[in-house]
């Protein structure tokens, strides 16, 4: 699991797997519960990518649970980032980590591994 640390996508880099830790931009350090940090660490790997719910629900054991973790992701990254970084759902398929702001464009330069 230390592969993921240092793991940047925009604003946001993973600091501590085992202590499901993330970075922002402003320096500070966040906690998240297992379960935000998990579907969080899988949005940011895909890039901008929509990723399948199917994918999402992996080591999870319920809908429920995504559905609540996507709902207090967005709220953190509201709170955070305003509308520039957010969680967009795709209909009938999954959800996506989009970076809205021309501070952060999504490329091979700002989601790295170091």
């Amino acid at each position: 699991m230390e592969q993921w640390i240092g793991f940047e996508y925009g604003p946001l880099r993973i600091e501590d797997v085992e202590g499901n830790t993330v970075r922002c931009m402003d320096n500070n350090l966040y906690i998240l519960n297992k379960t935000e940090f998990t579907v969080l660490l899988r949005l940011m790997t895909c890039y901008g990518r929509a990723v399948s719910r199917e994918l999402l629900l992996c080591g999870l054991s319920s809908e429920h649970h995504l559905r609540v973790a996507i709902c207090r992701l967005r709220q953190f990254l509201e709170s955070h980032f305003g509308n520039s970084l957010s969680i967009d759902g795709r209909r009938s398929f999954g959800y996506k980590l989009s970076l809205r702001s021309s501070d952060f464009i999504p490329n091979e330069d700002l989601a790295r591994v170091r």
